[in-house]
């Protein structure tokens, strides 16, 4: 027996409705044509990856516009990013390194406490611990 049953209401519960309601729609997707964008991202994606490889894969989308447009191919600079995304391609980053607070090698600040169990022994100027934790 169903939610909606003897309410007057649908014979059947509301995910059987949904699902019943979007299955034409779910298999349309297998039966549809591709679409012209997707034909063109086709055609383009090879071309894309070829000239991203002549420039030793350097290039990040900004200049790999102008490369496409160099080569006769119309395309837009977001379209280029969307293709070059999909196809794992990205210009190579130079002279931003890594920025850490503490130089390599250096030991971590967890292990150079070594009471870390214990409570601190700090106090006010007036000689009370700083909580009422720090007993002394």
């Amino acid at each position: 027996m169903t939610v909606f049953e003897g309410r007057g209401h649908l014979p059947y519960s509301a995910c059987d409705y949904v699902w019943v309601h979007h299955l034409p729609r779910l298999s349309g997707r297998k039966t549809r044509p591709a679409s012209a964008r997707a034909l063109r991202d086709e055609v383009l994606l090879p071309e894309i990856k070829r000239i991203h490889q002549e420039n030793y894969s350097v290039y990040g989308v900004r200049k790999m516009h102008h490369a496409m447009l160099r080569s006769s191919w119309q395309i837009g600079r977001d379209q280029l990013a969307r293709l070059m995304r999909i196809a794992g391609l990205q210009g190579v980053r130079r002279g931003w390194k890594p920025r850490t607070i503490h130089p390599a090698g250096h030991p971590d600040t967890a292990s150079i406490s070594s009471n870390a169990g214990s409570p601190p022994n700090a106090r006010t100027s007036c000689g009370l611990p700083t909580s009422p934790t720090c007993v002394s």
